[in-house]
């Protein structure tokens, strides 16, 4: 594997986690305990404060991840951006192994 196939799976695996609190929203299906919402996967590393409605009927409720308001967690960022990227370099070490026709060392 070279480096630059390397450094490409590493800023892709970056932009994909960094993307992750924007394409997943938060789903509630009743009041939680906390008035915290979390967001990002696979671990969640943006918090942001959220006043829950009281009535049950506005339940299943989804919310969208803001920026403005979110506090940022590092280590979970951190499990995220390594899960993803393992994830990403195993397919790519996988596919490519596959199609190459002959083992290099």
């Amino acid at each position: 594997m070279s480096r630059k196939s390397f450094l490409i799976i590493l800023i892709s695996s970056l932009f994909l986690t960094l993307l992750t609190p924007f394409i997943f929203d938060a789903q509630f299906l009743a009041k939680p305990n906390e008035s915290v919402v979390y967001h990002g996967a696979p671990f969640p590393f943006f918090q942001s404060p959220y006043t829950f409605p009281e009535n049950p009927t506005q339940y299943p409720l989804t919310i969208d991840f803001i920026l403005s308001n979110a506090s940022f967690s590092f280590v979970p960022f951190l499990l995220s951006f390594v899960s993803i990227f393992l994830l990403a370099f195993s397919l790519f070490v996988i596919i490519a192994r596959f199609f190459r026709k002959e083992p290099s060392r």
